[in-house]
């Protein structure tokens, strides 16, 4: 049984960015790029309007496997919660779009407060892709 690796992460690129109150897009794909660099498996990022980065993964190359109570309570450590969180991201391989799955957890997250962006971050190309209201794009 693969044990859930929970860990957040404060880049030492943050630090050079200041306290910006919300990332450029730019300044978001130089910061995933070191996140996603390695290892290589998938990963959910939460990205909070202060700047602050919040990084699970499971060790799987495919899918992240972590529980909600987990993702309130690192946040909450931080005085964070989902209303805080402007970007949530995770990975893909190349050409995938957002699965069913994807579109279930991202409901999950806007009942539970989150109103930001919902992104999959392609590490090979440094490509983001937003899931809109009514689809992707």
């Amino acid at each position: 049984m693969k044990k859930t690796i929970a860990f957040f992460v404060f880049l030492a690129v943050l630090a050079a960015l200041g306290t910006a109150t919300q990332l450029s897009e730019s300044q978001l794909v130089d910061a995933l790029k070191k996140i996603y660099d390695w290892p290589a498996y998938e990963k959910l990022v939460f990205v909070t309007a202060d700047g602050q980065f919040f990084v699970f993964g499971s060790g799987d190359p495919d899918s992240v496997t972590v529980r909600f109570y987990e993702i309130v309570k690192t946040l909450a450590r931080k005085g964070q919660d989902f209303g805080t969180v402007t970007n949530i991201v995770h990975n893909h391989k190349r050409g995938l779009d957002f699965s069913l799955p994807d579109l279930v957890l991202f409901e999950k997250f806007k009942k539970l407060g989150f109103a930001g962006k919902f992104q999959i971050f392609y590490p090979h190309s440094g490509k983001l892709k937003t899931l809109e209201k009514g689809g992707s794009r």
